[in-house]
């Protein structure tokens, strides 16, 4: 049976390739109306994000920051005056004891924080969150203890003073939103204050502004996008972040554990079974990212798959190529503290209202820096 079946196999050549190309073709036609569809989607959640009511839910309205033209201003973060009086009681019992100071004395900051970007200097531009628990109501985390919210924040000031003392690390940019956050951080005597750059946002951060930061005050500088408990690590020299740019390459890092900062021991998520999870990002950018890519990047970083719709987005729709060199990059996740964002079923991924992003991308680890396709 089989030798005839590959007798007729061999007799009729041209009808089998005849049949698998037109199996070849079916399927690139499917994949293009699918793909084609997913932008409608993409759209439509654009549009009903700008909509949205701001009742409902208040982030939605923000547009993400317009690109502005190449001046004084637009090239120069908002200084935000050092603060020399006491905090609050209701900040400072927040605040974890080893990054106290004598609020009743303190009475003048003899650093301050730049305020403008400056080109020079090989290194990376690291974008980061800063927004601590100081008293506040902050949605999803009204039922936190007082002493996890103390944790979380001793874990959120031990990863500034530690990236800022990289020596790959130039500048931090923070975004915050909350002054009584950037208060804190000005009575930290640290010796690389110098790095910093505040910048204060409208509300908290969307994945849109890491790119549209980038677009406006970082054009063709080497970029880290990273969440704010995450720890660079080693061989972050090795990157030719010129090959970066000019292959439109992205590296997207899965995190290892937490290096032994803290009082647990946090597995790698790199090294061993890999779940799409993506906590940094790297880049150079050539030319600015288009408003309507940042209109499809305007949600919250916070939401879950929030980088897995970055990376879809990023491929196809920049035509990024994109990487997941972690095994060689590394970065630590400094997160032990047993906290964590709780919202509403329905209200807490990029798949849900008034997001409704379809376009879900992953990148496996890859044992070697690699750019372009």
């Amino acid at each position: 049976m089989r030798k005839r079946l590959w007798i007729y196999l061999f007799r009729n050549k041209l009808k089998v390739f005849t049949i698998i190309w037109i199996l070849i073709l079916s399927v690139n036609i499917y994949q293009q109306r699918k793909s084609q569809s997913t932008y409608i989607e993409l759209d439509n959640a654009a549009e009903k994000s700008r909509h949205y009511k701001q009742s409902q839910l208040p982030e939605t309205k923000t547009e993400p920051l317009r690109i502005k033209s190449a001046n004084k201003e637009a090239n120069s973060f908002q200084p935000f005056s050092p603060y020399d009086k006491p905090l609050d009681n209701s900040v400072y019992e927040h605040i974890p004891e080893s990054f106290r100071t004598n609020h009743s004395t303190v009475k003048s900051i003899t650093y301050s924080f730049s305020t403008t970007i400056r080109k020079e200097g090989p290194g990376f531009t690291l974008i980061t969150m800063f927004n601590l628990f100081t008293g506040q109501a902050i949605e999803g985390y009204d039922k936190e203890s007082l002493q996890n919210q103390i944790n979380r924040n001793w874990e959120y000031l031990s990863t500034i003073k530690e990236n800022i003392n990289h020596g790959q690390i130039k500048r931090v940019v923070l975004l915050y939103a909350d002054d009584n956050s950037i208060k804190v951080l000005y009575q930290q005597n640290w010796v690389n204050n110098s790095k910093i750059f505040p910048m204060k946002m409208p509300r908290l951060i969307h994945m849109s502004d890491f790119f549209n930061i980038s677009s406006i005050h970082l054009l063709d500088e080497p970029v880290i996008a990273a969440n704010g408990d995450i720890l660079i690590g080693e061989n972050f020299d090795q990157i030719d972040t010129i090959r970066l740019r000019d292959t439109k390459t992205l590296y997207t890092l899965t995190r290892h554990g937490n290096r032994g900062i803290g009082d647990c021991v946090a597995q790698s998520m790199c090294l061993m079974k890999y779940y799409g999870s993506h906590d940094t990002h790297i880049f150079r950018l050539k030319s600015p990212v288009p408003a309507t890519a940042l209109q499809h990047l305007n949600y919250p970083v916070n939401l879950q798959q929030a980088e897995n719709g970055m990376i879809g987005i990023l491929k196809t729709e920049l035509k990024f190529t994109v990487y997941n060199p972690c095994p060689i990059l590394k970065t630590y996740h400094i997160h032990c503290s047993q906290i964590a964002k709780r919202l509403k079923k329905g209200q807490n991924s990029i798949r849900d209202s008034p997001w409704n992003i379809r376009i879900i991308k992953t990148s496996r680890p890859i044992h070697s820096l690699k750019y372009g396709p």
